[in-house]
């Protein structure tokens, strides 16, 4: 099965590439997908820029689509590529125009993760929290809580307070981690929990 679909995302790339010189907005979007699928996110960026520029208005697959390609493309480059955080903002910005992408918690997700590497950890919490909120069957929920409550706690200032004066993401967040760490169903589960309380305890005033 994955030969099969490794095969079907490089004929595409194939097909795609007879005519990738021609400045088509269509086929350069493709291109870009075919590209993306096959984790080769430089080659998805340009491609997928240069369908804008060729005058790609976009719906809302592919300002998600192209936001994604930018934040792989960053952490593949290892933040060497900072201009790619800026790229995948914009993208991300027309994205959440379209109210699709807002029912997508992997679209919100994205939109956190580029906030949190360009260091904007209100912008981060924000989304990461209306993952909290409104997704609560994801699977990655674990994982955004941890992440919440860790930026949360990151533009926490002072940085040791009292538990009710911490910003009320990190409380949610650690609720949550709380009760899933009680499952018994995913190890997992308790792991991001012990995590996410030795992170939290750290930031709390001891009780005198």
């Amino acid at each position: 099965m994955w030969k099969k679909g490794a095969g079907l995302i490089t004929a595409k790339r194939a097909k795609a590439k007879l005519s990738a010189d021609a400045p088509d907005p269509q086929t350069l979007t493709r291109l870009g997908y075919a590209e993306l699928a096959a984790s080769d996110y430089g080659a998805a960026c340009r491609h997928l820029d240069r369908a804008v520029e060729a005058g790609c208005v976009g719906d809302g697959r592919f300002w998600r689509t192209k936001g994604r390609a930018h934040i792989c493309d960053y952490r593949a480059s290892s933040g060497v590529r900072s201009d790619a955080l800026e790229k995948a903002r914009l993208s991300f910005d027309k994205a959440l125009q379209h109210v699709e992408n807002l029912a997508l918690p992997e679209v919100l997700l994205d939109v956190a993760r580029a906030y949190e590497y360009a260091g904007a950890w209100e912008g981060a919490a924000e989304f990461y929290s209306r993952v909290v909120l409104s997704f609560p069957r994801y699977d990655e929920l674990p994982l955004v809580c941890l992440r919440a409550l860790l930026v949360g706690l990151t533009f926490s200032s002072p940085p040791r307070r009292r538990y009710d004066e911490l910003p009320s993401v990190c409380l949610r967040a650690s609720g949550v981690l709380m009760r899933l760490g009680q499952l018994d169903e995913c190890a997992r589960y308790l792991q991001y929990a012990q995590v996410g309380h030795a992170a939290l305890w750290c930031h709390v005033m001891p009780r005198h």
